[in-house]
């Protein structure tokens, strides 16, 4: 298929329209150069200088101006510079008059003078920018300056200086003008006709165009439709079998901290400080359920698998490292799927010392009472964003309040991140300085590695959530 029906149209605009009004524009222009060669334009600067007539010289007047011809439409621009040549003060600088003839409109003195300061300094200067209008009076003109001042106390000092003569001419613009009036006439009656058949055009190439957008969209439009009608089973299927689980045991770590940090009985502390060894251990066996039959987290945006995956990333190197890799793999192994609290506590209950489940509870436990805490806030955020996330992919079946980005929520947990990592480098710092802190001052330089990973996918995570959300509110 060939695009040459599509360019049929402009090869006639441009045969047809475009290249006889080009024609006629050429013929239009070609007495310009003649019409502007008649007129010799000098354009030489002029420069005048006048002195005071006191004898003494106390003042020097210099007058410039960037040419000396000028068209009847064109304005000059004249500069006056007065120089205090004495040792005294001159007070009250003004002009007197200012005539350029008939050739040109007569300035306003009294705006003139307020360019002037009220006192030129010894030795110093001053100076003022006259426009001069044309006043249609065709010829040659002297520009008169008289200056009068004050020095000590004594007036009637007065300065002259003349600048000229100017030219005053005919512009070639209007020359052109008067010329070219049956052109311009020709053109008005061409107007129409051109704006019309131009109208056409572009309107037809913007019809083109909108309807090739609109193919364009709902073709893309059923390529994702057809994308969501093989994917949206799995991805209901991979979030009911493994992402809510997993979503369940992770949601489940604070709220059992916190009841065990409340409680002051030691048998019910005991129980309390199970209850956050079940949750925690059934967090790890789902999310390891997740990578071995499904190879992961499949979200929306790959930039939210990867939020995800460093979150628990940072939670599962810490179980690793406090409760043992080797233990923590056995207990894993041999804790079944959606294991129920009761099943677990028997397992726990009827194990013999110094058997890996033994020694997994006896290091959390420890672990409670150090620095437990710490992995709540990263288990947290992978709560509050993998839930929010797993609800997008039912965006059409929701109510659009349904999926309100959790804003509150996300942004206090940063702010409990950042604070985290604030003590993390302290402790770096501080570990750097012993002697024989290099084994801790390493675990907190990887431990700050992770958090600062984190914290830079959260800040465009964050970004990226709340215009989705803004977009959404917009949308009609």
């Amino acid at each position: 298929m060939t695009d040459e029906p599509r360019w049929k149209p402009l090869n006639r605009l441009i045969t047809w329209v475009v290249l006889p009004f080009l024609l006629v524009a050429l013929v239009a222009a070609l007495p310009a150069e003649w019409i502007k060669s008649r007129v010799t334009e000098l354009n030489g600067p002029l420069i005048a200088r006048g002195e005071s007539d006191d004898g003494e010289k106390s003042m020097a007047i210099v007058a410039t101006a960037p040419r000396d011809t000028v068209d009847d439409a064109t304005p000059l621009p004249v500069t006056l510079t007065l120089s205090n040549r004495s040792a005294e003060t001159i007070d009250h600088p003004a002009l007197l008059s200012f005539d350029a003839g008939e050739g040109f409109e007569a300035p306003v003195l009294a705006a003139l003078n307020r360019q002037l300061p009220p006192q030129i300094p010894p030795f110093g200067n001053a100076s003022l920018k006259v426009a001069l209008h044309p006043n249609n009076v065709l010829g040659r003109y002297r520009i008169t300056t008289v200056v009068r001042w004050t020095t000590a106390g004594e007036s009637g000092h007065l300065a002259t200086v003349l600048l000229g003569p100017v030219r005053v001419h005919r512009g070639w613009k209007a020359d052109l003008l008067g010329f070219g009036a049956p052109i311009l006439s020709l053109y008005k009656d061409l107007a129409l006709p051109v704006v019309v058949l131009l109208a056409g055009f572009l309107l037809q190439q913007w019809l083109g165009r909108l309807e090739e957008t609109r193919r364009r969209t709902e073709q893309e439009r059923s390529h994702v439709q057809a994308t969501w009608t093989q994917m949206l089973p799995t991805s209901h299927r991979n979030t009911s079998e493994y992402y809510l689980p997993a979503l369940r045991a992770s949601g489940k770590m604070k709220p059992t901290y916190d009841a065990w940090k409340r409680t002051r009985d030691p048998a019910a502390a005991e129980g309390a400080a199970a209850e956050c060894l079940y949750y925690t251990m059934l967090f790890a066996r789902e999310m390891k359920e997740i990578r071995e039959k499904i190879g992961g987290a499949f979200l929306k945006s790959h930039h939210v698998e990867k939020v995800v995956a460093a979150l628990w990333k940072s939670v599962s190197s810490e179980l690793d490292r406090v409760l043992g890799l080797e233990d923590m793999s056995l207990v894993l192994m041999r804790m079944k799927r959606h294991e129920a609290y009761p099943s677990f506590m028997q397992r726990l209950r009827s194990s013999k010392a110094d058997t890996p489940v033994r020694r997994v509870a006896e290091r959390f436990n420890a672990w409670l009472l150090d620095d437990y805490a710490e992995i709540l806030v990263p288990c947290e955020l992978f709560t509050e964003i993998f839930q929010h996330e797993l609800n997008w992919p039912y965006l059409h079946w929701y109510e659009e309040d349904d999926l309100v980005y959790p804003e509150r929520e996300i942004d206090s947990l940063r702010g409990q991140l950042r604070q985290l990592l604030s003590t993390k480098s302290g402790g770096y710092r501080a570990a750097m300085k012993q002697t024989d802190g290099e084994e801790l001052a390493m675990r907190l330089g990887a431990q700050c590695a992770k958090l600062r990973e984190i914290s830079g996918l959260l800040e465009r995570y964050v970004d990226r959530a709340k215009k989705k959300a803004t977009v959404r509110r917009i949308s009609p």
